[in-house]
């Protein structure tokens, strides 16, 4: 930068040479030409943020590489139809790919040498789309369900609940038994407890497992059951005795 009786120039705007310059205007006086020695920053790339590398501006692909993405010079080359065609240098890979119109796809990075296949990529990425939702199928998600129940229930609705409580079990999710006491109830709670442990009874003998003992949570006693291989393909219409 070159300031010339307070005049601001850049020197990289010039078209002649910083010498060539202070020759063509050596009529001023010397006070009135200032030379900034520092040195100059360099233009900004488009595109590039400040303070990133090269490396870090590289577009980060997710899933296997293909065709160009692929940075090898040999790799072990695999045809669609599973025919090998060894280890093969990536050029000849690429022309193999081009001549049948397909694409290369890297499917064992970490293999020695990287294992690279020859495929419809449309075709590979259906595939995978199509496994990947299958195994989603298969995983099962347990649910816990909730089924309350009074002291003084009917006998009708007890089966009713029961019969509910079996379904999810069929389902293969847990459930959570709960009884709830309210007002004058409570002087009653041992008889409702046992009418409470006769419902876990029926949901044992059905092939549910205890998963927490029955326990009293102020006015209300929980339980949760949950299912094992023993539960029958058909639900089991057990019957409760209502307590006197």
């Amino acid at each position: 930068m070159i300031c010339i009786n307070s005049k601001v120039i850049y020197t990289h705007s010039l078209k002649i040479s910083l010498e060539e310059f202070i020759k063509e205007y050596r009529e001023l006086k010397p006070a009135a030409i200032v030379i900034d020695t520092k040195p100059e920053r360099p233009a900004r790339e488009f595109g590039k943020a400040p303070g990133k590398s090269n490396f870090e501006d590289k577009r980060k692909f997710h899933g296997p590489r293909i065709n160009h993405q692929i940075k090898l010079t040999e790799c072990r080359l695999l045809g669609e139809d599973g025919h090998q065609y060894g280890v093969v240098p990536m050029i000849e890979a690429r022309k193999i790919a081009e001549d049948l119109g397909l694409d290369l796809i890297e499917v064992s990075p970490n293999a020695v040498p990287p294992v690279v296949k020859v495929i419809d990529y449309g075709k590979f990425k259906y595939e995978q789309q199509k496994k990947a939702s299958e195994a989603k199928k298969k995983q099962a998600v347990v649910q816990l369900k909730e089924i309350q129940f009074r002291p003084n229930i009917e006998q009708h609705d007890l089966d009713t609940k029961i019969k509910k409580a079996e379904g999810f079990l069929q389902d293969g999710d847990k459930v959570k038994l709960v009884m709830q006491f309210k007002g004058r109830e409570m002087a009653y709670k041992d008889a409702g407890f046992e009418k409470f442990k006769g419902i876990i009874k029926v949901l044992e003998d059905y092939g549910a497992a205890i998963e927490a003992d029955a326990k009293f949570m102020g006015n209300r006693v929980i339980c949760i059951v949950a299912p094992t291989k023993k539960i029958p393909p058909k639900k089991h219409e057990a019957k409760i005795t209502k307590s006197q």
